[in-house]
């Protein structure tokens, strides 16, 4: 009687094992392939016209699975220069020194090109506040997923914006957080 037992839960617990491995496979199968590098779910950012210090923060450390080309879709100017400066400090400090490889887009087509393009999954907001809201539902209408630094919006207008980018969000499977840097 014992030995049934032990012969039928070990049948048990190879034939779940088995399932489960099986499962994993399928799934890692189904998981997106990162057309430049061929890693599985990596993630690669993109950065949209940023004006605030919060997009270059959270470029401070590298990350594992995080890909060090980032690029950047902004007008020239001063918030970019600005930006970049941040990033190369952040890549020639002596301790713990980064590695990112900024990608530039400076054209005034610069949105136009990013949403086209879709060089990267997780776009990197913390600028212009008018302009944010717009920003967030043009990334994740076009299926990227979103890290913005607060506000996301600044009025009521841009509030019922903000619900709608929420339920897009959520039907495409998308992310859209806010970014609480150095919190």
């Amino acid at each position: 009687m014992r030995r049934s037992i032990y012969i039928l839960t070990l049948s048990f617990i190879l034939l779940t094992g088995s399932a489960l491995c099986i499962t994993q496979k399928r799934a890692k199968e189904k998981e997106p392939r990162n057309a430049r590098t061929g890693v599985k779910g990596e993630v690669r950012l993109i950065t949209l016209d940023p004006g605030h210090f919060h997009a270059a923060l959270v470029q401070k450390t590298m990350y594992p699975g995080v890909s060090p080309v980032v690029h950047v879709y902004a007008p020239p100017g001063v918030d970019l220069n600005e930006h970049l400066k941040r990033i190369e400090l952040y890549n020639t400090r002596a301790e713990g020194a980064t590695r990112w490889q900024e990608k530039l887009y400076t054209a005034p087509d610069f949105l136009g090109k990013m949403l086209s393009a879709k060089p990267g999954n997780v776009v990197v907001l913390a600028g212009n506040n008018r302009k944010k809201i717009d920003y967030i539902l043009a990334s994740l209408n076009a299926g990227i997923n979103v890290l913005s630094d607060k506000p996301m919006c600044i009025d009521q207008a841009g509030f019922e914006k903000l619900k709608r980018a929420f339920k897009i969000a959520e039907e495409r499977g998308l992310l859209l957080y806010d970014i609480m840097t150095e919190r």
